[in-house]
């Protein structure tokens, strides 16, 4: 059965925080992991900070569009219930698939 995934990336420094879905979240571990945040204080690394699964499509759409909709605060808030540490969430390590 095919799983879909909300995620949420944010920079080492907590300053900058993207959310999404995908069916792939190893593809997507890889963009956002490369793609590095660069501000004033120079380049930071992407790291997964929050996960969830869904079965299906529109459940996950309907979990991103709750979390897009979340002010900073609570996407912070969301992020700590499951990650307190606010540490990298490595699939296959802290997470299976």
């Amino acid at each position: 059965m095919i799983k879909y995934y909300i995620y949420i990336f944010s920079d080492t420094l907590k300053q900058s925080i993207h959310c999404g879905y995908c069916k792939d979240i190893l593809k997507a571990v890889k963009h956002f992991g490369e793609m590095p945040t660069i501000l004033l204080f120079g380049e930071r690394q992407n790291i997964l900070v929050h996960l969830e699964i869904a079965d299906n499509e529109p459940d996950a759409k309907q979990r991103f569009d709750e979390i897009f909709k979340m002010n900073r605060e609570e996407k912070n808030e969301c992020i700590l219930s499951q990650n307190p540490t606010w540490k990298e969430i490595i699939i296959g390590k802290d997470i299976d698939i």
